[in-house]
């Protein structure tokens, strides 16, 4: 990391620079500093992905029931209860969903 010497061109640089996102330009505690950036490389576990598809499934369902009168009157039962935390009936529904799918 280089600290830069500042004056008014270099003031007015912050953030990435080229295209490729390899030159970062940025101010702490009054200095300005460039460095290599280096772009992480994020591999997903097997837990992540197992609870993406979970969540992807619960989400499809919960979307299904919103669009369906019964049900969505249902879950707007369930989110007047005052012993309920959920504030639409949309996450009711998705919360439920998740639960359920994850006993599977």
């Amino acid at each position: 990391m280089a600290e830069i010497t500042t004056n008014s061109i270099i003031d007015s640089i912050s953030g990435k620079l080229d295209k490729d996102e390899q030159i970062v330009f940025r101010t702490r505690n009054g200095k300005k500093t460039a460095y290599v950036y280096h772009k992480k490389e994020h591999i997903a576990t097997d837990n992540q992905i197992s609870y993406r598809e979970i969540f992807r499934q619960a989400s499809a369902n919960a979307k299904a029931d919103i669009a369906n009168p019964k049900k969505l009157a249902q879950w707007q039962k369930v989110v007047a209860d005052p012993e309920n935390k959920y504030t639409s009936p949309y996450f009711a529904a998705l919360a439920h969903y998740i639960k359920q799918l994850k006993k599977k």
